[in-house]
């Protein structure tokens, strides 16, 4: 395996990492997975690392018990190039809510990534909903 395909896949399991932290409620872990400047950008909504970490907190605090969430990334299309990345893929979540139902969201996102101290870590964060969300049980 060469460099690049080692750097593609170190990248894919930083994603993997970052949404297992979330799903498991570690936010010091997936605060790691991201840069000092992280920004993300959700529909209209542009948030700094520190305000996504806050806003996730305050959702699972929230919710207690009832907080679930999974995350299945699918069709990676990752390019190196040096000490900088990128990912487009997509995402379906899914996130309990307290009355049981399930709130479905697909995405089409893109990660930028830079290298730091041979770590891979996220920089920006775009995602695009597909639909609308969808309520299920």
């Amino acid at each position: 395996m060469d460099n690049k395909e080692m750097d593609g896949k170190e990248i894919a399991n930083v994603l993997d990492a970052w949404y297992t932290a979330m799903a498991n409620k570690d936010m010091r872990a997936f605060a790691a997975l991201m840069t000092d400047t992280f920004v993300v950008v959700e529909h209209d909504t542009l948030l700094s690392g520190t305000d996504l970490v806050q806003m996730l907190t305050a959702e699972m605090d929230e919710l207690g018990d009832a907080f679930s969430f999974s995350a299945k990334l699918s069709d990676h299309n990752i390019k190196v190039h040096g000490n900088v990345a990128w990912c487009t893929h997509r995402n379906f979540e899914v996130f309990g809510q307290r009355d049981g139902t399930k709130l479905e969201l697909d995405f089409l996102e893109t990660v930028v990534f830079v290298k730091t101290n041979d770590q891979w870590l996220m920089d920006r964060y775009h995602a695009t909903k597909l639909r609308e969300a969808v309520i299920g049980r």
